[in-house]
């Protein structure tokens, strides 16, 4: 079966890594349906905390053979990289407080658009036709999954959000670059450690607050195993092997695939926004994978 995997990967290498990061999505949309009640059980510096250092303690047998292979370059990526990921979080959460969900998920979401403006940036690409398109596509569709309302403008939660999708746009491009120069394991478990650090140093501005539930154990082994080792070491192993946009509008299906367990599991029903929208940023990937090499 492995002879298999490599054979497919040979073959076409960017269409497997589509698939992996599409995986990775579907296990980050379920993070939505999992931690529904667990975050309300603890602070969520706490949270992110025990997440990211219980994912770096997973991590660790299969990295700690590689460290005597590590250098000044891979702890500074991991670290800068660690600082992002962390920022994006927090970021996030701390709109949240100021804004509605659907806006979050929605302002969040715009992370797409930004992704190829830093491209040109960073990786020297320029921005065709069929890219512009797809982009169109995967935002038109985030506004009928979520149709936010700004009609009393911008608070300051969609400031702090737009901020966090400006963080995970960088996010996306760091992974592009730094897993090409660094070996993914070493930059993954330096990223879990400065999370886990930086979250820590903010459970003393934020307060302590935790409460041993079943909705805490179930939320805390689905994020650390399933949503940060398994999906954040996917994601920085195999980002590197497809474009960057194509990623961004990938990842703009964790809200779908969020619906989708959500009528799964609670039995919440579809509106005829969510179907258009699913489809429209379906079909961005779409053209993405078949116009953008």
């Amino acid at each position: 079966m492995f002879n298999i995997i490599a054979y497919m990967k040979l073959k076409n290498i960017g269409f497997f890594a589509d698939i992996i990061l599409l995986f990775v999505t579907i296990l980050w949309g379920l993070t939505f349906v999992t931690v529904k009640d667990g975050v309300k059980s603890s602070s969520f510096s706490l949270f992110i905390f025990l997440r990211f250092f219980i994912a770096t303690i997973l991590l660790f047998p299969f990295t700690f053979k590689r460290f005597k292979n590590v250098i000044k370059r891979n702890i500074y990526d991991g670290v800068i990289l660690g600082i992002f990921v962390f920022a994006g979080f927090y970021l996030q959460t701390a709109g949240l407080k100021y804004t509605t969900p659907s806006r979050s998920a929605f302002i969040t979401g715009l992370s797409v658009i930004i992704v190829p403006f830093l491209s040109i940036f960073f990786l020297k690409k320029r921005i065709n036709f069929f890219t512009f398109l797809a982009l169109i596509f995967s935002v038109i569709g985030l506004i009928f999954i979520f149709n936010p309302s700004f009609s009393s403008g911008m608070n300051l939660g969609d400031i702090l959000t737009l901020a966090c999708a400006f963080i995970f746009a960088f996010v996306i491009i760091f992974v592009q670059i730094f897993n090409r120069r660094n070996d993914s394991f070493i930059l993954v478990f330096i990223q879990f450690m400065t999370v886990s650090l930086l979250s820590f140093i903010f459970i003393f501005f934020e307060g302590f607050y935790l409460s041993l539930n079943k909705n805490f154990y179930i939320g805390m082994f689905y994020t650390s195993v399933f949503a940060t080792f398994i999906a954040l070491l996917l994601q920085n192993r195999f980002q590197k092997d497809t474009d960057e946009v194509r990623a961004g509008i990938i990842y703009t299906l964790e809200p779908v695939f969020a619906s989708i367990f959500s009528y799964l599991i609670y039995g919440e029903r579809f509106t005829i926004g969510f179907l258009i929208g699913s489809t429209l940023i379906f079909v961005g990937f779409l053209i993405s994978k078949i116009f953008v090499k």
